[in-house]
C-alpha cells in the first residue's frame, strides 16, 4: 500500500540520515579548509552548505569544527525527492535565496562533477578540487 511504503521510506530516510551523522563525527576536512571558510566569513561572504547529504550531517561536521555559526541558517542538504538531488540545481537555488545572493555573485566550490553540473545549471561560478 502507498501509506506502507512511505512509511518504509522514512524509516530508510532515517537510518541513513543517522548512518550520515555518525560518519561527520569523523570525517576529516580538506586541508586548509578551515581556514579558507573563517576568511571568507571575515571578509564579508555569505556562506551556504549544498549537500545530498542530509543538513543533520553537515551541521553536526561543522558543529564538530568549529564553523557551524559562520553558515547558519544556510545549510541546505537532502530533500525527499530523489530527483532533486546533484545535479540538479534545487540545493543551490535554495542556498541562493536563504542568502539574498544572485547566482552571478555566487561561487560554489566542489568536489563531484555533480557539483560541476548542478553549479552550470543555477548560473553559478564553480570552482573544482581534489581531496588527492
Amino acid at each position: 500500500s502507498p501509506a506502507a511504503r512511505s512509511g518504509i521510506v522514512a524509516e530508510l530516510e532515517r537510518l541513513l540520515a543517522a548512518e550520515e551523522i555518525r560518519a561527520a563525527a569523523s570525517a576529516e576536512p580538506t586541508p586548509y579548509a578551515d581556514e579558507l571558510v573563517q576568511r571568507l566569513h571575515a571578509t564579508g561572504h555569505a556562506l551556504a552548505v549544498t549537500t545530498n547529504n542530509t543538513a543533520g550531517a553537515a551541521e553536526a561536521y561543522l558543529e564538530r569544527r568549529g564553523l557551524a555559526e559562520l553558515f547558519r541558517p544556510h545549510v541546505h542538504g537532502r530533500v525527499t525527492e530523489p530527483w532533486l538531488l546533484k545535479p540538479d540545481p534545487d540545493c543551490l537555488h535554495r542556498a541562493l535565496r536563504s542568502t539574498g545572493h544572485d547566482a552571478a555573485m555566487a561561487l560554489m566550490i566542489g568536489d563531484s562533477s555533480a557539483d560541476l553540473l548542478a553549479a552550470r545549471a543555477a548560473g553559478v561560478r564553480f570552482l573544482g578540487y581534489a581531496r588527492d
